[in-house]
Order: C-alpha cells, then structure tokens, then sequence
C-alpha cells in the first residue's frame, strides 16, 4: 500500500517479548516470575524463537548485566539490532530503545559506539 507522500507502508508485525533485541531489553528486566509465565503461556516458543529456553535465561542475565540487548536476523533474515531499557522513577521497565540496521552494518563488536543510546536511554528514564 503507497500513501500520499509514495512511501511504502506496510502494518506493524507483533513480536514476542523473547524475540527481538527491543521487545527483549523489555523481557530481560521483569521479574523472573513474569518472564516463566510469559514464555510457558506461549505454546509456539519453539516455533517462533531463534533461542532456546536455556540461551534465552542466559541472554536476560546477560542483558541486566551488560544494560543492552543484541540481536542478529531474529525478526528479519539479514538484520542486527541493539536495544536499552527505559525505567520509571520506581526502577521498573518501561520501555526500551532501539536502533537496527543491515548485519553487514551493525554487529556485537559495535556496541561501544551505541554510548549515546544508554545516554538517551538513562535520560527518557529520568523523565518517566
């Protein structure tokens, strides 16, 4: 479908809290409780996830230890992308920030460039 201006728009795709380093940086910092019953009340795990459970649990560890969350051609073959978590002033997610690209651009060994998103990141927090 084109719109006025001819740009190309097409209807969001819903991803899982577990898929996906933006919907991640979200799933990573809730209780660990929440994220059991997330992921058992998914019956497609399996199906829709690149992780499996136990490579999902290290990645949330490794997510609230390191503050960011990486993921490569997950939602679409061929794409990387970086994601923050966003608090409220009770210390609680909120929401995350990300930015994606082509894998060929952004990898694991970029993320010291990405200071400025945990920046932004720490500053929305501030705000909420």
């Amino acid at each position: 479908m084109t719109n006025q201006s001819g740009c190309i728009r097409r209807r969001a795709k819903r991803a899982p809290l577990y898929a996906g380093a933006c919907p991640r940086a979200l799933l990573s910092f809730l209780a660990d409780d929440e994220i059991y019953r997330i992921i058992n009340n998914d019956k497609d795990f399996e199906v829709k996830s690149k992780l499996s459970i136990n490579e999902l649990w290290k990645s949330n560890y490794q997510t609230r230890k390191c503050g960011f969350t990486f993921s490569d051609s997950e939602l679409a073959e061929g794409t990387s992308a970086f994601g923050t978590p966003i608090f409220n002033k009770d210390g609680e997610i909120e929401a995350s920030l990300s930015v994606a690209s082509f894998s060929s651009v952004l990898s694991l060994e970029n993320y010291p460039k990405l200071y400025p998103m945990w920046e932004a990141s720490a500053a929305i927090s501030k705000e909420l």
